[in-house]
């Protein structure tokens, strides 16, 4: 792997947000103010099943919800709706950009890049870049990472620093 990027979530794409919940097996009730047990919260709201109040992306793409420490709704619930998230905004976006890729066993999404390199998209926003060489990773891996949120981490693998001429010479 010559790049790996990790990013800070954020819920901006009401349709990835939807579709995640719906995969879940809840619905979409969208976008307007909403009510929580001792708030009220503006945003896009979907309902998962066994859970008293919405799940409300804010417009700051933070998740508003009120699970009562359990009570309310199951919190291992808003980790699979984050992890779900993550794969259908980025095939979202690898579909707007005609970039051919497809969901893993694991879950996680491969991505066929046109240059010939792959991504690796998983539920916890790890992008990896594999198949590149110097700074045409960071360049693959930038679409993806901005549509799932901003970038937290970059870790440059020793790839990142060869050429194309280098690599495979030994």
């Amino acid at each position: 792997m010559s790049h790996t990027v990790t990013v800070k979530m954020q819920f901006k794409d009401p349709d990835a947000f939807g579709r995640a919940a719906v995969t879940l097996g809840g619905s979409v009730i969208g976008q307007g103010e909403h009510a929580l047990f001792s708030s009220r919260e503006r945003g896009f709201a979907v309902q998962l099943p066994g859970w008293q109040f919405p799940i409300i992306a804010r417009e700051d793409g933070t998740l508003a919800f009120d699970d009562y420490n359990g009570q309310w709704g199951n919190r291992a619930d808003i980790d699979r709706l984050k992890a779900l998230y993550a794969i259908e905004r980025a095939r979202l976006e690898c579909e707007r950009l005609c970039w051919a890729c497809e969901v893993q066993a694991d879950g996680s999404l491969l991505v066929y890049h046109p240059s010939g390199g792959t991504l690796a998209v998983t539920a916890a926003g790890v992008i990896d870049a594999s198949g590149f060489t110097g700074p045409s990773c960071s360049i693959a891996t930038a679409p993806l990472a901005a549509a799932l949120g901003i970038e937290a981490t970059e870790d440059r693998k020793a790839e990142y620093n060869q050429s194309k001429q280098n690599v495979g010479q030994g």
